[in-house]
C-alpha cells in the first residue's frame, strides 16, 4: 500500500498514525493498553480504520511518548467491535523497526500487516499478523 504520511510534529508529543494494511481484517481501532487480563482500556490512538486506510489523516499529537506506556510493558492492541483481536508488546513492535522507544517530536506510522489481526501464529499457508512501526522523516 502506498500512503502519504503526516509530517506533523509537536515538541512535547509523539505523533501517531495507524495504517490498516490487513485486507481480511474488518474496521479496527489502535490502542496502547496493559496486557490482558487487565480491564484497563488504555489510550485509543486511532479509531475506525478500514483496510487500506491511514488514520488519522494528520498525526495524533495528543500524548507524550511516556504517556503511551511503552516503557511499562504495554501492548499495541488492535481492537474490533470492543474485542482485542491482537495485542503485541510495544517492545516487539518497536524492535521490528530497530527502535527501543518512541520519542517526543517524532511522528510514527503504526502498521498492521498480515492475513487477519486475530491470526497470531504461523500456519502452512499464512504468516501471523504483525504490528510494526515506521518513523516518519521530517522535512
Amino acid at each position: 500500500m502506498l500512503v502519504s504520511l503526516s509530517r506533523r510534529t509537536k515538541f512535547d508529543a509523539a505523533g501517531i498514525q495507524f495504517l490498516h494494511a490487513s485486507l481480511a481484517t474488518p474496521q479496527v481501532d489502535l490502542s496502547s493498553r496493559p496486557p490482558l487480563p487487565s480491564q484497563d482500556t488504555g489510550i485509543t490512538l486511532a479509531s475506525g480504520a478500514r483496510a487500506g486506510q491511514l488514520v488519522p489523516h494528520s498525526a495524533n499529537l495528543s500524548h507524550p511518548a511516556s504517556e503511551l506506556s511503552v516503557t511499562r510493558l504495554y501492548n499495541a492492541a488492535i481492537v474490533g467491535g470492543g474485542t482485542v483481536l491482537a495485542a503485541q508488546p510495544w517492545t516487539a513492535v518497536l524492535g521490528r523497526a530497530g527502535l527501543s522507544a518512541l520519542t517526543d517530536g517524532v511522528t510514527y506510522a503504526v502498521v498492521l500487516v498480515g492475513p487477519r489481526a486475530d491470526h497470531s501464529s504461523a500456519s502452512k499457508l499464512w504468516n501471523p499478523a504483525l504490528i510494526t512501526v515506521v518513523p516518519v522523516e521530517g522535512e
